[in-house]
This record gives structure tokens, sequence and C-alpha cells, in this order.
């Protein structure tokens, strides 16, 4: 067998092993890719349709928590609030560390759908948080299903003699309106009280117009 023979099958030989071992080192990844991605995103597109379900259309002019009607709301899964709820959220009046999230103290409150609202091309989805005290959160989605941002939009804490409420409105033109103000036996404190405007932006963000307001809050 001449040298030029043998050097020609050991070339043939090498090139095949390198084939062979590049394809055992690539499909395992490429099968990851094309089985684990795919899966995950459909669970959370899944799981967002069946949150979207639970709420009912509600017409702008909205105000809260009073003109709303408390007779559609549905118990809210947590798993909703876990899964697609958990990222961060604005805040209404600068600095509110007393306020509890969305996420807080889950095991001891309940959770409503109450109500959904077209603004501009994205969707707010009204949740009240049922416990000692009722809060109201605006959660933002756009048409993907993806959250954008969020705010305690209303709530009542304490009572009339002695604590703290926030109103809102959504007017017609996707603009939000939120106010808030102290109870001193049973009548309202309107030393410290605040009134914001807010939009709603490309981003999906919830934007302050006015961002120099820090309201008394007991």
């Amino acid at each position: 067998m001449s040298s030029v023979y043998r050097s020609s099958i050991f070339l043939i030989i090498a090139s095949l092993c390198i084939v062979s071992c590049s394809n055992s080192h690539d499909t395992p990844n490429n099968q990851a890719n094309q089985t684990n991605s795919p899966a995950a995103t459909a669970a959370s597109v899944n799981e967002y349709q069946e949150f979207d379900q639970k709420f009912k259309t509600q017409v702008l002019p909205v105000a809260l928590p009073g003109n709303m009607n408390s007779d559609s709301a549905k118990e809210l899964d947590k798993k909703y609030i876990k899964d697609l709820l958990s990222a961060g959220f604005s805040l209404a009046f600068g600095t509110e560390d007393v306020l509890p999230g969305i996420t807080d103290n889950m095991d001891a409150v309940k959770y409503f759908s109450f109500g959904k609202v077209k603004l501009d091309s994205f969707s707010g989805y009204i949740i009240r948080k049922e416990g000692e005290d009722d809060y109201y959160y605006l959660c933002l989605f756009d048409k993907t299903g993806k959250f954008t941002d969020g705010m305690c939009i209303a709530f009542k804490e304490g009572s009339d003699d002695d604590g703290t409420v926030r109103q809102s409105s959504i007017n017609d033109d996707g603009s939000i309106e939120i106010s808030q103000h102290n109870m001193i036996k049973g009548k309202r404190d309107l030393e410290g009280a605040e009134r914001h405007f807010y939009e709603i932006t490309n981003e999906g963000k919830i934007r302050d117009l006015k961002n120099d307001a820090n309201p008394s809050h007991t």
C-alpha cells in the first residue's frame, strides 16, 4: 500500500470522527432550545389569557372606589398575582414605603377582578386586594400579554375617625386623576391633601405629571 493511499484513508477517517463528535455535541443543545423556550412562552401566554377572562370590560370614565359595580368581581387565584404581577409598581405620591405592595401578606388577603379598561394600546386591569383594609391596583399589560407597569390608585386605611383615603378617576381620554387625604374625627383633613394627574406613556408606564409632592400618610 502506497504512502499516498494510506494518507488518504487516514484523512477520510479523521474527517468522519470530527463530524460525528460535532453532531453529538450540537444535538442536545438544539433540542433544549427547541423545547424549553417555546414551552415557557406558551405557558405564560395561556396564564395571561386565563387571567384576562376573569375581568369584565368597563366603560370610561370610572371612579374608585366609587361607581364600579362589584357584583361582577371574581376572586382571583393567587397564582396570577405571583406569576404575572411580581414586577415593580410605580408610586403614586413619591415615596410610599408604608403602603403594602400587591404581593405583601398574600396568605391573609383575597384578590378580586374589579374591571378592565382600555388605555391607548394597553389593557388596564383593576384588582382589589381585600384584607383588613382594601386597596385597588391598576395593572397595565401590552398586546402581547406583558406586564408593563402598575400603581395603587385607591384605598381606604383605618376608620373615618383616624384614617387615610385615596380616590381615583380614570377619565374618558385615558388620563388618571388621584387624590389623597387624611380623615380626622369623621372629617376630611384638607391640610396635606394632594391631587395628581397621570398619563400612560408609549412604553406602557404610568407617568406622574406632578413629581414634587409627598402627602402625609397615617
